[in-house]
């Protein structure tokens, strides 16, 4: 055949076993070559699918892991916003807290200085009464004391009497 059977595929491949590029009979070194050659071709395509599977493989499992870590990844955000607004609520009862228990505090010190004002009150009416009392007891004692200077001057005057009487 005078078509040249290069112009349809590689130079390294021929066209078909036991033919040269000329598409002639090839002779047994030329056809175990080529079979050779095309064992090999076949091998080198085999071990590129297992590479291409592999490879598929690998970028599978990589994908797999960058979803599991993005996963992790947002857990761990959600986690972390969790905390910070559990942190924030404690924050604003403590807050709430402190300012109850300032007004407390306030409440107890107005308290305090009210009970002073009406204890200090409760004792100058204490003081009043006890100087009221003191000066009635000492009106009271002056005017027993009148009372018995007066039966005192008059059992006198009654005896200055009596002896007057008897001596005349």
């Amino acid at each position: 055949s005078s078509k040249n059977s290069a112009d349809y595929s590689s130079p390294d491949i021929p066209s078909s076993p036991g033919r040269d590029t000329n598409g002639n009979l090839a002779s047994k070194e030329v056809v175990s070559e080529t079979h050779a050659m095309i064992d090999e071709q076949i091998m080198k395509k085999r071990i590129d699918e297992e590479r291409e599977k592999e490879n598929e493989l690998l970028r599978q499992e990589y994908l797999r892991e960058k979803e599991r870590q993005r996963i992790k990844e947002e857990i761990l955000e959600q986690q972390l916003e969790a905390d910070r607004k559990a942190q924030k609520e404690e924050d604003e009862t403590k807050l709430h807290m402190l300012h109850f228990m300032e007004k407390q505090r306030q409440q107890e010190e107005e308290d305090r200085k009210q009970k002073e004002i009406l204890d200090e009150e409760e004792r100058k009416k204490q003081q009043m009464l006890e100087e009221e009392n003191l000066r009635k007891r000492k009106m009271w004692e002056e005017e027993n004391l009148r009372y018995f200077e007066q039966r005192i001057k008059e059992e006198l005057a009654e005896k200055e009497r009596r002896e007057k009487l008897l001596k005349e």
